[in-house]
């Protein structure tokens, strides 16, 4: 199987996610429960679909006047907003973007709980949303039933029935991305088009709710369902 060197920013990306999810975690032990999933930021998440362009992004989270908030630079339209990260490269064009900071104070991108990419295809001119991602403010944290355990391959109706209550509760995070037309760009200069990936976190607490644990799941597409990793 052939292994690529990922660029340095989707590098910065995966651990400032990971560092992300850990602490949205620690921060929610301290904070008063509420079902983020029904929040307005949420639905505005839901609204964005892969593959938008940024104006299109732009006319969904800000309606009529999305005129205000997107801007002409480098050969391409992008949202007007700071770009967390921006990589302007001979073929091709990245912009990162953060939204719903945890404090109103505190602005920096990983201590938000959105975040956006966006990527023009190989020698293109247009801006494609290529990843989404959205952490809930205060997830909410299930326990384990007495000997029971999370196996892989399990689908969220199988974990469901062996975690206290009914349903997961708020999810942790939800991340999905697709460049099977945009093309994500490896240190070699290689190119590779991958199918689009969608993946879910819960957290979850043991028998005796004195450790917090974490289950993955990853949309099979072919099966259509969420379905619980290793």
């Amino acid at each position: 199987m052939t292994s690529y060197t990922k660029k340095s920013y989707l590098t910065q990306l995966r651990v400032l996610f990971l560092v992300m999810v850990i602490l949205a975690m620690i921060s929610s032990e301290f904070m008063p429960h509420s079902v983020d999933a029904a929040t307005e930021e949420y639905a505005s998440y839901k609204k964005l679909k892969l593959g938008m362009t940024a104006t299109n992004v732009a006319k969904s989270l800000y309606g009529k006047s999305y005129r205000n908030y997107i801007k002409k630079e480098h050969g391409v339209t992008t949202l007007k907003q700071k770009a967390v990260l921006r990589e302007i490269e001979d073929d091709y064009v990245l912009y990162a973007f953060a939204f719903y900071p945890y404090e109103v104070t505190d602005d920096h991108w990983f201590k938000q709980r959105m975040h956006l990419i966006f990527k023009t295809k190989q020698n293109g001119h247009t801006l494609y949303l290529a990843e989404k991602e959205y952490i809930p403010k205060t997830p909410s944290k299930k326990r384990l039933l007495p000997g029971k355990k999370i196996k892989p391959g399990m689908t969220i109706a199988d974990v469901d029935r062996i975690l206290s209550g009914k349903g997961l509760g708020v999810l942790t995070l939800h991340h999905t991305e697709y460049y099977s037309t945009i093309g994500e760009a490896y240190a070699e200069g290689t190119v590779v088009y991958r199918e689009k990936q969608a993946t879910l976190l819960y957290s979850y607490r043991n028998p005796t709710g004195d450790e917090l644990m974490i289950v993955t799941f990853k949309y099979d597409f072919d099966q259509k369902r969420y379905i619980a990793q290793k």
